[in-house]
C-alpha cells in the first residue's frame, strides 16, 4: 500500500516505530523508490537514507527461517507442539450468537435513544436498531491498548494515522457479526445443514450393513454450525477489507478467501472462484461490480448467438452455482442503483442466487477513520425511538396524519430488510432539501425524467449507534428532510488521529449546536444556540452529506465531492419594470446570486449514463476570480481524433445542461490512465483533488480542452466607461466620487536652472558658450594637455584582449595614484593612448578640412555619419560637421552579421532625408568602408534599388584618408580658421543635429536639436549628476542618441573630463572590460541601462558573479558559478553615482541584480510609503557601494534626461500599488499581504532642473489631480523639436489640407498645452478666496508653456524624508509604461508588462522574459515561449493544459480572459539583438497569419470570446484554431 518511499519514511517516523515487517518483493520495491527519490531530488548516496532505529524483517523468509531452526532442534519427532503458523492441535472455536438476547440494546440505551426523540423533540436523527448477540462488550472495563494505526488518505491527500483499540475491534466485529447472523437466508442454510445431517444419522441407523458407532453420536445442538465462506477482493491490508476479511473470520470462525483485486477483469473467474469455495459472503466495491456487469453481458450476447438446440447458456449452466451466497457487500460511499440492480439481475440471479434484490447489500464504511461500517441493510427489528420520529414527505405536509401514515408505510415497511428506492427533485436537492416524488418501482419507472435523481438508502445505523445530520458550516443540528454531515457516536470509532491531539478533538469528540424553540416569551430577544450533547464523548464528524428518509442513511457524496456554485437569478423587481434598459457600461440586469448544492458523484453519473464513449470521469469545482467555476475531466479512447472529442464535448455540456442546470467552464479530454489516480482496494479511481491539482498547475496530459467564460465568470471587473475607457467623462467622475476634488492637488513639479554653471577648475561661467564647438575651442587652449578621450579597443589588443588589471597572480594595486589624469590611466605594465584636447582638435583640424575639400557641401546640408559606437574618430567628425555648418546625422554601422535588417533601415532613413537619389556621401572610416563594401551589403542595397526608382547606392567619404595638416594650421582656433561654426548654424531655428531613434519593432524617429538645446541637456545633466571636471568617464554606447550621444561626446567637453570609449560590440563579446574601466580609472560617475546589465550578468538564474566574469574563458551566458561574496575583483567603491537609465517603467529585475552583485548586506531596504516591509536578497560582495549610489533615471525621445534621484542621497522609493485601482485610473498604495495580486514598482527621481513635468489626461489635455494617472508631459529648453522628411510630406496629388495636418499633428506632440481646468473641478489644498487665487495663477502659468507629449503614463507622488530637502514633501516621478503599448478590456486599462509577468510565472517551464502580449483589433494574444530543450518530458498534450495554466492566472491577477493563448518553442519570439520585445512585429505577423511560417515549435491557441467583426482578423483566427 506505500507505492512511495517517502511515505514510508513518514509513517515510520511519525509512528516511532521499531519493528518493520514486509517480504522481499515489497523492500526491493522500497529499494527502487529511494534510489528514485535521490535521483530526482539531485542529492547523494548520504543525502536520504533509509529510517534509522527500525529492524526490517522479511516475513516471506522468516517462516522458513524459524521452520528450519525448528527441525534441527527436534529429535526429528513428531512437529506437534511447535509454534510455526500456530498450535494446529488447538480447534478454532465456534462463536454461538443467542438471537434472542442482545446486549447492544441495553435499557440504557434504549432509555437513552427514547428520551431523545420524545421530551427534547430534537431534530436529531438517530437509529439504534437492536441486536441479538449473547455477548456483550463491559463499559466500565479500562480503557484497552491500541491494537494498530493505520494510516489513510484523505480526498485532499493528507495523510493521518487513526488509533484503533481492540476494544473497538471486538466492538466492530459484534455490530457487523449481529447483521450478519439476523439474516433469514442463513437460518434457512443452517436449518438445511440440520435436515441433511439428522437424514445421514438415521439412514446410518437404520442400515444394516453399516457397524453400529460405539460411541453416541452427538446431537444437533452440540453441532458446530457451519462457518461461512467469505470471498472479497477488498484490500484486506486496512480499512474495510482488513476488518471484514481478517478481524471478523477470526472472530466469527470464518473462512476466509482473499481475491487479487483484478480478479473481475477476466470474465467468468470470479463466478468461478466463488462456486469452487462455496462462497456464503461476498465482498466488493462498484467498480469490480462494473466489470462483472459488463462480462456478464458479453457472454449473455455470446450465448444467444448459439443455437438453442445444441447447446445452452454458460450461465444456464451454471444457474445452481452460487445458490449459496446469502450476501454481497459493497463498499461504497453512495449507493448505485442501477448497479445493484444490475448486479442482482444480471450476474446473480442466472447463477441461481435466489432472491438476488434482497442479497446485493451496500454498506457504507469510514475509510478515513479506521473502516468503521456506518450504516448497511440489515434483518435486525426496527430500532427503538424511531416510530416517534416525524418521517413525513415533504409533498404530504397538508394531509391528515391518517393520510400519512398510510402514505409512509405504501410500499414500504419499517423493517430493515427492505429495498428502498427513492426518487428526489433536483431542484430542492440544490438547496439541501429532501423532497420525495416517489418510491419503490414507481421511482426506478421514473428516473429518466428530468429534474430527478434516483437514489437509494443503505439502511439504518449500524447497533448501538447514535447518528445525527448537522450543518458542517455552523455545526447546527439539521431539521428533518434536510441534508448535512453524517456525526455518529458509537463503541466502533477509533480513538482519534495518531499524534494530533487538537485535530483529533475537533473530529472525534465535536459537539453539535441546537436551536431552541422560538416563544411568545422571550419576545425581541436574541435565540442563542445551545450546545447539544447527549453523548459525553461527543461525535464524530464522517464528512459524509447524507439526510434521513424514514429513518434510513442517504448519503449524497463527501464534503470535499460537494459542489456549491453561486447561480444568479435576476431579479423579480427589476424585470418587471417596463423602462429598465441596459446601461452604457454594458452592465447587465442586475442579479441575485444563490448557492446551489450539487456532488461530484452525481455529475459523474449522468456523464458516464447518458453519453456513451467514456472510460472514466470526475467533476470539481476550482476558484477563479474569486468565483467557483464547475470542471470535468473525462477519459475516452476517441480523445485523439479531434472530431470526436468536440462532439464528446458538446455532448458533455449539453447534458449537465440540461439534467443540472449548470454552466460547464472547462471540459478536459485526455485518453485512458492519463489522469491521476488512487488506490482503492487495489483498483485505481480517479483522485478529483489531485486531478484539479495538476490542470491548474499545467501538469495533465490532455488531447482536448474546451473552455467557456459565458455565464460562468460573473464578477469579471467591467469599467465605468465601456466606451469612453479609463480617460472618459464617465470614468473621471467615478474616481472623483471615490475621491473628493478638494482633498487632492494637481500634478506639477518645476525646477529652475541655476543662474550660473561654473568650471571647477578656471571659475568660467560655462554658460556664456554658445555650442559644444566652441567648448571644445575654449578646452583646447585653456587645457591642451588635458586628456580628453581614450579608446578601449579589443580588436586592436592581443589574444587575451586588452586589460587594465595585472594578472592573477601579482597583487592589486590598494589605491590609485593622485595627479593629472594623464597619470590616472598610465597603468603600470601597459602601453595606453590618450588623447588630449589639444591633439583631438587637431583630428577635428584635419577632418573639416578634408570634409570641406572633398565632399563640396555646403552650409545647412544634412550628412549621415556612419561609425561604429565608441570610436573617436565619429567624436572627431561630428565636431568637424558643426565646424562646417553642417547637420550631422549620426547612425551605427550596420552589424555585419544582421544586414538584412539594418541595411533596408539605413536606406529609408536616406530616403527620408533626401539625399538617396544624388548618391551623397556617407562619412565614415575605413571600418564603414569594408562593411559596405561587403557582397550581402550591396546585395540588400540594390534590392531597395529596385523597389524605389528614387532611391541609388551612396558613396562613403572615408575620413581615415584624410591627409595631414602642417602643424601651423592644425590647432583649433584663428590659425587654422576652425573657430566657431558659422552664425546661421547657431540660430535658435536651425537644427544642429538629428538624432534617429528606433523603437523596439524598428519604426523611425528622427527628431532635430538646435546647439542651444545640445547646451541645455549637456548642462542638465552636469548639474543633476554633479559630473566633475577631472574624474574619467567610462562610455559604452550602443547607439548615438540621447545620453549615449551626450556621454560620448559632450559631457567630457563640457566638464573637462577625460572619456574612456568602449565600442558597444567588443562589450557584448567581453562584458568585463567594462567593469574592469570603471576600476581602473576610478570612474565616479558610471551609466548602465537594461541590456547591459542583462549581457553582463545574466537575468534569473542564469546570472554571473564578477568573479566568474573575471576568467579568460568567460561563458556567456552561464550559472552562478562561484558565491559573490567571495569574489573581491571587482570593486566599485570609487562609483559614487550608478546611473541605471530606462525610457520607460524602470526594471526592478535589472535593479535587484545590481543590488544583489554590488550592493552591500548591511544596506537597509528600499524605503516604501507601504507598511509592508519590502524583502530582498542581497549578497555582499566587498564592494561598498551604497544603495543610495543606485539611481534610476528616466529619459526619452523627447528629452533624454526628464527625471532622476542622481544627488538626492535617498535610497530607491518602491510603492505596492494596487491593479485594480490602476486599471481603473488611479493609485492605491497597498501592502503584499493585503494584496497579493499588486505589483512594485519604483521612483524614477524628482524632475531635473530647467524641467517641469505635468501629469494631464491624454484625452483631454487637462491636468490630473493627485492620486490619478495620465500621459507624463514635459517642457524644458532641452526639449527636442520634430523632423519632418520626405516620407512624412504629402506627394503633388495630395492636398494643402494634409500637410497642415501632418504639421498641426507634430506641434501636437512636441508644442502641445494644457487645457484650462474649470476651478469648481480641481483643488489646490486651500480653501475660499485663496484657493481660487492660487488655481488661477497656477493656470496661468501652465498656459504660458509648451510642453512636448512623452506617450508614458505615469504619476507624481509626494515623499518626505529628512535625508532630502529637508523633510519638505518632494514629487516623485513614477513611470507606469507607454500609453502606445497599454490596452483596454472592458473600460480597464492593462499593461503589457504587467500581463507578461504573470504569464512567465504561470508554469515552470515557461521562459523568463519569454512572453510577449499585444492586442489585435479587440482580442488579446498572449505568445508565451515553452523551454522544450530543459524539458523532455513536454508534449503537445500538456502544452494544451499550460494554456489553461495562463488563463487562470491572468483572470486571478488581471481580470480578464485572453482571446488567444500561442505557446511556440524556444528562439522564436520576436527580439531584438538587445532582448527587447518587439510587440508590433509579432502583432504584424499574427494579423498577416505569417506567424506560422516563421514559428518551428509547438503553437496552440485558444479562442474565447472575439469582439472584432474584422473579416480578416476572423479568418486568421480560424486558422489558428484549426491548426492547433
Amino acid at each position: 500500500m506505500i507505492d512511495q518511499f517517502e511515505v514510508m519514511t513518514y509513517i515510520l517516523a511519525h509512528a516511532k516505530a521499531e519493528l518493520a515487517l514486509t517480504t522481499e518483493h515489497n523492500y526491493r520495491a522500497l529499494n527502487r523508490g529511494l534510489s528514485e527519490c535521490r535521483r530526482m531530488k539531485g542529492q547523494d548516496q548520504e543525502g536520504i537514507k533509509w529510517p534509522e532505529s527500525v529492524t526490517w524483517w522479511k516475513t516471506d523468509t522468516l517462516a522458513t527461517v524459524a521452520f528450519g531452526m525448528g527441525r534441527s532442534s527436534s529429535s526429528g519427532g513428531s512437529k506437534k507442539g511447535t509454534k510455526v503458523g500456530g498450535d494446529s492441535s488447538i480447534a478454532t472455536p465456534t462463536i454461538h450468537i443467542n438471537n434472542g438476547n442482545n446486549p447492544l440494546s441495553s435499557s440504557k440505551s434504549t432509555a437513552t435513544t427514547s428520551s431523545l426523540f420524545s421530551t427534547k423533540s430534537s431534530p436529531l436523527t438517530s437509529t439504534s436498531p437492536s441486536t441479538n448477540s449473547s455477548s456483550s462488550i463491559d463499559d466500565s472495563s479500562p480503557l484497552p491498548e491500541i491494537a494498530y494505526i493505520e494510516y489513510t488518505k484523505s480526498p485532499t491527500g493528507e495523510l493521518k494515522g487513526v488509533s484503533i483499540s481492540h476494544r473497538t475491534i471486538l466492538a466492530q466485529c459484534l455490530a457487523i457479526s449481529s447483521s450478519l447472523e439476523s439474516n433469514p437466508r442463513r437460518k434457512g442454510r443452517l436449518a438445511a445443514t440440520d435436515a441433511s445431517a439428522t437424514n445421514k444419522e438415521a439412514s446410518m441407523l437404520k442400515s444394516t450393513l453399516s457397524p453400529v458407532p460405539s460411541t453416541l453420536t452427538p446431537s444437533r445442538r452440540q453441532q458446530p454450525e457451519s462457518a461461512d465462506v467469505v470471498i472479497s477482493w477488498l484490500e484486506p491490508r486496512q480499512q474495510v477489507g482488513l476488518i471484514l476479511g481478517g478481524l471478523l473470520g477470526v472472530y466469527r470462525g470464518s473462512h476466509s478467501v482473499f481475491l487479487h483485486s483484478g480478479i473481475t477483469e477476466t470474465a467468468g473467474l470470479w463466478e468461478q472462484s466463488a462456486h469452487r469455495y462455496g462462497a456464503t459472503l461476498a465482498l466488493g466495491d462498484y467498480q469490480g461490480v462494473r466489470e462483472l456487469i459488463h462480462h456478464c453481458s458479453f457472454l449473455s450476447s455470446i450465448a444467444s448467438l448459439a443455437s438453442s438446440s445444441s447447446s445452452t447458456s454458460l450461465r444456464q449452466t451454471d444457474s445452481s452455482n452460487l445458490e449459496q451466497v446469502e450476501a454481497f457487500l459493497i463498499d461504497t460511499i453512495v449507493v448505485q442503483p442501477q448497479l445493484d440492480i444490475d448486479l442482482a439481475t444480471k450476474v446473480l440471479a442466472p447463477l441461481g442466487v435466489t432472491s438476488s434484490e434482497q442479497v446485493v447489500i451496500p454498506m457504507s464504511t469510514l475509510p478515513e477513520h479506521g473502516g468503521m461500517v456506518l450504516s448497511m441493510r440489515d434483518y435486525l427489528p426496527f430500532p427503538s425511538a424511531t416510530n416517534k420520529l416525524n418521517f413525513g414527505f415533504q409533498n404530504i405536509q397538508n394531509q391528515d396524519v391518517q393520510q400519512q401514515q398510510q402514505r409512509l408505510l405504501q410500499g414500504h415497511s419499517h423493517n430493515s430488510e427492505t429495498r428502498c428506492f427513492y426518487l428526489l427533485d433536483r431542484e430542492a436537492l440544490k438547496t439541501n432539501w429532501i423532497e420525495v416524488l416517489a418510491t419503490g418501482q414507481d421511482a426506478i419507472d421514473r428516473a429518466l425524467e428530468m429534474g430527478v435523481v434516483l437514489v437509494s438508502a443503505f439502511g439504518y445505523a449500524s447497533p448501538q449507534a447514535t447518528l445525527a445530520i448537522v450543518d458542517p458550516e455552523t455545526t447546527v443540528l439539521c431539521t428533518p428532510n434536510r441534508i448535512g454531515e453524517i456525526w455518529v457516536d458509537s463503541p466502533s470509532i477509533p480513538f482519534g488521529f495518531w499524534g494530533l491531539p487538537k485535530r483529533s478533538q475537533s473530529t472525534f469528540h465535536a459537539l453539535p449546536l441546537i436551536v431552541p424553540a422560538i416563544s411568545s416569551s422571550i419576545g425581541g430577544e436574541a435565540v442563542v444556540p445551545e450546545v447539544y450533547d447527549p453523548v459525553p464523548a461527543g461525535f464524530l464528524r464522517t464528512g459524509l452529506m447524507a439526510g434521513l428518509i424514514e429513518g434510513r442513511v442517504v448519503v449524497f457524496g463527501h464534503t470535499e465531492d460537494r459542489i456549491q456554485l453561486d447561480v444568479p437569478i435576476p431579479d423579480v423587481p427589476t424585470l418587471e419594470a417596463p423602462s429598465y434598459e441596459m446601461g452604457q457600461s454594458g452592465s447587465a440586469l442586475p442579479q441575485t446570486l444563490v448557492t446551489e448544492n450539487h456532488y461530484g458523484f452525481d455529475l459523474v453519473n449522468t456523464v458516464m449514463e447518458r453519453i456513451t464513449g467514456f472510460s472514466a470521469c470526475t467533476a470539481f469545482v476550482c476558484i477563479l476570480n474569486k468565483e467557483k467555476v464547475l470542471m470535468i475531466c473525462a477519459e475516452t479512447p476517441r480523445s485523439h481524433q479531434r472530431s470526436d472529442a468536440i462532439k464528446l464535448a458538446e455532448y458533455v455540456r449539453q447534458a449537465i445542461l440540461d439534467y443540472h442546470g449548470l454552466i460547464l467552464y472547462c471540459i478536459a479530454i485526455a485518453a485512458p490512465n492519463r489522469l491521476p489516480r488512487t488506490l482503492r482496494h487495489g483498483k485505481p479511481h480517479i483522485h478529483p483533488f489531485v486531478c484539479r491539482k495538476m490542470l491548474e498547475s499545467g501538469q495533465l496530459a490532455l488531447d482536448y480542452l474546451w473552455t467557456s467564460t459565458e455565464n460562468t465568470l460573473l464578477k469579471l471587473p467591467v469599467g465605468d466607461d465601456v466606451a469612453g475607457g479609463i480617460w472618459g467623462f464617465d470614468a473621471m467622475d467615478a474616481r472623483q466620487a471615490i475621491m473628493p476634488v478638494y482633498t487632492r492637488t494637481i500634478q506639477y513639479s518645476s525646477c529652475d536652472y541655476p543662474m550660473e554653471v561654473h568650471d571647477e577648475r578656471t571659475k568660467t561661467n560655462l554658460s556664456q558658450f554658445q555650442s559644444l564647438a566652441d567648448l571644445l575651442v575654449w578646452r583646447s587652449i585653456m587645457s591642451p594637455d588635458e586628456v580628453a578621450f581614450q579608446n578601449i579597443d579589443s580588436q586592436q589588443q592581443n589574444e587575451d584582449h586588452f586589460s587594465y588589471f595585472p594578472p592573477q597572480g601579482q597583487q592589486e594595486p590598494q589605491q590609485q595614484q593622485q595627479g593629472s589624469s594623464k597619470d590616472l590611466i598610465v597603468e603600470k605594465g601597459q602601453r595606453a593612448k590618450p588623447v588630449t584636447f589639444r591633439k583631438f582638435g587637431a583630428r577635428v583640424v584635419r577632418i573639416a578640412a578634408f570634409i570641406e575639400k572633398k565632399g563640396g557641401f555646403r552650409q545647412g546640408d544634412k550628412i549621415v555619419l556612419l561609425f561604429r559606437t565608441g570610436s573617436i574618430e565619429f567624436i572627431a567628425t561630428l565636431y568637424a560637421v558643426w565646424f562646417l555648418g553642417l547637420i550631422p546625422i549620426p547612425v551605427p554601422v550596420p552589424e555585419p552579421t544582421r544586414l538584412f535588417e539594418d541595411i533596408p533601415l539605413l536606406m529609408g532613413l536616406l530616403s527620408e532625408l533626401g539625399c538617396s537619389s544624388s548618391g551623397t556621401y556617407l562619412l565614415g572610416n575605413n571600418f564603414t568602408e569594408e562593411v559596405m563594401n561587403l557582397k550581402p551589403a550591396q546585395t540588400q542595397m540594390k534590392a531597395y534599388i529596385r523597389a524605389r526608382q528614387d532611391a541609388a547606392i551612396p558613396s562613403i567619404l572615408n575620413i581615415s584618408k584624410a591627409p595631414k595638416i602642417p602643424k601651423k594650421h592644425c590647432y583649433l582656433g584663428r590659425e587654422s580658421g576652425y573657430l566657431t561654426p558659422p552664425k546661421s548654424a547657431l540660430l535658435r531655428t536651425t537644427p544642429a543635429l538629428i538624432a534617429v531613434h528606433y523603437s523596439t519593432d524598428r519604426r523611425r524617429t528622427p527628431v532635430e536639436m538646435t546647439h542651444a538645446g545640445l547646451l541645455a541637456q549637456v548642462r542638465t545633466l552636469k548639474v543633476q549628476c554633479q559630473f566633475q571636471g577631472g574624474k574619467p568617464l567610462v562610455s559604452c554606447a550602443r547607439s548615438f542618441v540621447g545620453l549615449d550621444l551626450l556621454l560620448a561626446c559632450a559631457i567630457g567637453v563640457y566638464v573637462g573630463a577625460p572619456t574612456v570609449l568602449i565600442p558597444h560590440a567588443d562589450f557584448e563579446v567581453k562584458p568585463q572590460l567594462y567593469f574592469e574601466a570603471i576600476q581602473s580609472f576610478s570612474a565616479r560617475d558610471v551609466l548602465v541601462d537594461r541590456a547591459m546589465v542583462e549581457l553582463a550578468f545574466g537575468s534569473g538564474e542564469e546570472r554571473l558573479s564578477p568573479s566568474s566574469m573575471m576568467s579568460t574563458s568567460y561563458p556567456y551566458p552561464s550559472p552562478l558559478l562561484t558565491p559573490i561574496r567571495s569574489s573581491p575583483l571587482i570593486n566599485l567603491s570609487s562609483v559614487h553615482n550608478l546611473l541605471v537609465t530606462s525610457d520607460s517603467r524602470p526594471n526592478l529585475d535589472t535593479i535587484k541584480t545590481l543590488e544583489t552583485l554590488f550592493c552591500p548586506l548591511s544596506s537597509m531596504a528600499p524605503s516604501s510609503i507601504s507598511s509592508s516591509s519590502y524583502v530582498s536578497s542581497l549578497a555582499r560582495s566587498g564592494n561598498d557601494l551604497e544603495r543610495t549610489r543606485l539611481n534610476g533615471m528616466f529619459g526619452h525621445v523627447v528629452n533624454p534626461l526628464i527625471a532622476t534621484r542622481s544627488s538626492m542621497d535617498i535610497e530607491p522609493v518602491r510603492l505596492h500599488v494596487s491593479l485594480q485601482a490602476l486599471r481603473r485610473g488611479f493609485v492605491e498604495i497597498t501592502t503584499e499581504h493585503d494584496d497579493p495580486t499588486g505589483i512594485w514598482i519604483e521612483d524614477s527621481g524628482i524632475p531635473v532642473c530647467g524641467t517641469t513635468v505635468a501629469i494631464v489626461n491624454p484625452e483631454t489635455t487637462e491636468i490630473c489631480l493627485s492620486h490619478e494617472i495620465g500621459e507624463i508631459w514635459v517642457s524644458s529648453e532641452a526639449n527636442v523639436q520634430p523632423y519632418i522628411g520626405r516620407t512624412t510630406i504629402p506627394s503633388s496629388s495630395s492636398t494643402a489640407e494634409d500637410s497642415d495636418a501632418i504639421i498641426e499633428l507634430s506641434k501636437n506632440r512636441f508644442q502641445a498645452k494644457i487645457a484650462p481646468t474649470p476651478i469648481a473641478d480641481c483643488g489646490s489644498g486651500v480653501g475660499g478666496d485663496l484657493q481660487q487665487q492660487h488655481q488661477e495663477q497656477q493656470e496661468r502659468h501652465l498656459g504660458s508653456k509648451t510642453y512636448a507629449r512623452t506617450g508614458e503614463i505615469g504619476f507624481l507622488w509626494n515623499y518626505a524624508t529628512p535625508e532630502f530637502n529637508g523633510g519638505q514633501p518632494t514629487s516623485l516621478l513614477f513611470v507606469l509604461g507607454p500609453i502606445g503599448e497599454t490596452f483596454e478590456v472592458q473600460g480597464l486599462l492593462h499593461f503589457p508588462v504587467d500581463v507578461e509577468k504573470t504569464v512567465e510565472g504561470a508554469h515552470p517551464d515557461f521562459a523568463s522574459d519569454g512572453s510577449i502580449v499585444f492586442q489585435a483589433e479587440e482580442a488579446v494574444v498572449c505568445v508565451v515561449t515553452v523551454c522544450q530543450a530543459d524539458k523532455p518530458s513536454t508534449t503537445g498534450t500538456t502544452l494544451m493544459n499550460q494554456v489553461l495554466c495562463v488563463m487562470h492566472q491572468v483572470v486571478d491577477r488581471h481580470g480578464f480572459v485572453p482571446d488567444v493563448v500561442a505557446l511556440v518553442g524556444e528562439g522564436l519570439l520576436a527580439k531584438t539583438r538587445f532582448r527587447e520585445k518587439q510587440r508590433g512585429k509579432m502583432l504584424s505577423l499574427f494579423m498577416s497569419a505569417k506567424i506560422f511560417v516563421d514559428l518551428l515549435g509547438v503553437f496552440v491557441c485558444i479562442v474565447q470570446q472575439l469582439l472584432s467583426s474584422n473579416d480578416d482578423f476572423n479568418v486568421v483566427v480560424h486558422i489558428i484554431v484549426n491548426l492547433a
